[in-house]
């Protein structure tokens, strides 16, 4: 846990200062812990990112060993960071791709499930891609939907300041506030603009302690913007100065008041000064555009230029608002999917066993069927010798255990592409193209395994056997394939149970 702790941390410095590349890599390479390397992999190229360079093979790592864990919250995270960080698209359906792996990642995370630091780090990625779109009110959806979850986390323990994420969540839901007060100023929706900064305050007044000093200057330049929005009494004294990109929304604060005071000359005098810093230090999305608004008062009062600026404006912000339409509208999709996917999920798997289900089994006789291809197929039948003895006797409970174990030793002998399924009761079956080399050995080791396996581990003096039938056959010819070995597990069964059997030759 320790480790893992770190792991947070490096993520958060990578965020504030760059992080320690020594300990990155050092963690990054940790063979005995990989969940705290798939985080060092996530920061090194999100690190890499912010000097330019490119991922190298963190992001390939990530996304192997989420694929791999099934961790909700890392596939969600592997999928996004590997789009964002990945090779620019070079034409318009990698463009939209993009869009698309961004969709999946929120649909994934909206599903639930998974260890909340993983979620959260995912919805922190996935809220700075929509930041980098200029979506800011998808941005701040997921930043809320994070900031709900911090109290599930048994290390927040209520406090929102035990966790390096938590510390990020509490500094961007701030700073999403301060944007869109920006880009609602500059459209001239004063009313709209004063009651997000209210908002904005009231989250700033929600931030924990142990921020990084860097940021607890940052936080404090943003809330005098956020002050002079709201029409509240300004700080007696100005912040430190030199913040680089938030010294803007300090700067601007002046400006700002004096708009609501009537001193159109002040707003554009001060507001001219404003962008002559944010040229030297840049600036938060939608200062400068807000800068400039207010440097343009002054000659604001002319019709025709007035009547510009307001088309330029509505103009502007009806193309963000498809844009932010046509993004709801891929996560929506991607929800439709990933919901339609689970539903599959369910027809096709058997919800005891984990094994493809019967309706799954027929699917493929299905495929087999309509097959044009020249191809053999090989079909074991298992069934459970005597498995209503073993109900009645150890319970249902146990009898559901046995099944479960021998649907996993099935399994495991299972080639990539064979198709292991429960038709029903205690009968499984396995499907495997190609007509598998020595099958009638394969056959009575499957038999041979299942009676070796410690069946009192379940329950004193249980014992559980199988018989197996087996054929093999033309791929389209599979039900006659089944059939076949259907009678071959009737031989097994009159021949004493336990072993495994062919239909004898007509």
């Amino acid at each position: 846990m320790a480790a893992l702790e770190e792991a947070y941390v490096q993520v958060e410095r990578v965020q504030a200062d760059g992080g320690d590349l020594r300990t990155l890599e050092a963690l990054a390479a940790e063979d005995r812990w990989p969940h705290v390397a798939a985080l060092a992999w996530f920061a090194l190229a999100v690190r890499r990112a912010i000097r330019g360079e490119p991922p190298g093979d963190a992001l390939g790592a990530l996304a192997d060993f989420a694929a791999a864990s099934g961790e909700p919250g890392l596939v969600a995270l592997a999928t996004v960071i590997g789009s964002e960080l990945g090779d620019p698209p070079c034409d318009e359906a990698g463009a939209e791709q993009r869009e698309v792996d961004l969709a999946r990642a929120v649909a994934i995370l909206d599903a639930g499930g998974g260890t909340p630091m993983y979620r959260r780090t995912a919805l922190l990625a996935c809220a700075a891609a929509y930041y980098g779109r200029g979506l800011i009110e998808l941005c701040r959806d997921i930043y809320e939907q994070a900031w709900v979850e911090l109290p599930h986390d048994p290390r927040a323990a209520g406090d929102p300041g035990a966790t390096p994420d938590g510390r990020a969540i509490a500094f961007n839901r701030v700073e999403v506030a301060v944007v869109l007060v920006c880009e609602l100023l500059e459209a001239g929706e004063r009313d709209e603009a004063r009651a997000v900064a209210l908002d904005g305050l009231l989250r700033a007044g929600e931030m924990p302690p142990g921020l990084p000093l860097a940021w607890e200057r940052h936080v404090e330049a943003m809330c005098r913007l956020l002050v002079a929005v709201a029409g509240l009494p300004a700080p007696t004294a100005p912040g430190d100065v030199g913040l680089g990109p938030y010294g803007a929304c300090q700067e601007l604060a002046p400006a700002v008041m004096a708009l609501d005071a009537g001193d159109v000359g002040g707003t554009a005098e001060i507001a001219a000064r404003v962008l002559s810093t944010i040229e030297a230090d840049g600036a938060l999305p939608g200062t400068e555009l807000l800068a400039l608004r207010l440097a343009a008062a002054a000659t604001s009062g002319h019709p025709e230029t007035a009547r510009y600026v307001r088309e330029a404006v509505q103009n502007r912000r009806a193309r963000r608002g498809e844009v932010t339409r046509a993004a709801r509208a891929r996560v929506a999709a991607a929800r439709l999917a990933a919901e339609n996917a689970a539903l599959e999920r369910r027809v096709y798997i058997d919800h005891l066993t984990g094994v493809g289900s019967r309706w799954g089994y027929e699917r493929l006789v299905e495929r087999l069927e309509a097959s044009a291809a020249d191809e053999r197929v090989t079909v074991l039948l298992v069934d459970v010798d005597r498995f209503k003895s073993v109900n009645d006797t150890f319970g249902h409970g146990v009898g559901d255990s046995v099944l479960q174990r021998v649907a996993a030793m099935l399994l495991a002998r299972a080639r990539p592409g064979d198709l292991v399924a429960r038709l029903g009761g205690d009968e499984l079956v396995m499907v495997a193209l190609g007509e598998i080399e020595g099958i009638a050995a394969r056959a009575a080791g499957v038999v041979e395994e299942i009676e070796r396996s410690p069946w009192g581990e379940l329950r004193p003096g249980l014992a559980v056997t199988v018989s197996v039938g087996w054929a093999a056959g033309p791929a389209r010819e599979v039900l006659a394939v089944f059939d076949e070995a259907d009678r071959g597990l009737y031989v097994a069964k009159r021949g004493g149970r336990g072993q495994a059997a062919s239909a004898p030759a007509a």
